[in-house]
């Protein structure tokens, strides 16, 4: 049985099915649009903590990679960063998002440099990148596309 929390946060979400794979994501907050990519082996709750200041801020876009969270785990399965990048190429496009910050943690940086190396052939996008981390604090100025 989940704790409530963990129930609270499913319970804010919906799935987008990629490829017959069910994945499960939500959208929250005021602004420009923020991207979060969790880590390995987390998911989405990884952020909860953090999700009430960047929505002040932020419409947050976060998502629960296949495999991991609420997001189908297929056995058997071969895992890549393309197949993660399409997703979130699959994600932005259901959600109309054309212009994101990026703020990942861990396999989601991985993720983040495929990404960017797949949209930005052919010179289409201006990408400025900063993450700064320090211990348990962290400054940040997120990868956005111009």
């Amino acid at each position: 049985m989940m704790n409530q929390g963990v129930t609270n946060w499913k319970n804010k979400g919906q799935y987008l099915n990629y490829q017959g794979h069910q994945i499960f994501y939500f959208q929250e907050g005021i602004g420009e649009n923020l991207l979060i990519l969790h880590g390995y082996p987390y998911s989405s709750h990884e952020w909860a903590d953090m999700l009430k200041v960047l929505t002040q801020h932020y419409t947050v876009t976060i998502f629960d990679i296949l495999g991991m969270g609420f997001s189908d785990k297929p056995q058997n399965h071969k895992y890549s960063y393309e197949e993660h990048c399409g997703i979130v190429n699959a994600l932005l496009k259901h959600l109309h998002i054309s212009e994101t910050h990026i703020f990942s943690h861990d396999l989601g940086v991985s993720i983040a440099q495929e990404f960017l190396a797949q949209n930005t052939e052919g010179g289409n996008f201006f990408i400025k990148c900063s993450i700064h981390i320090r211990y348990e604090c962290v400054n940040y100025e997120c990868v956005r596309f111009i």
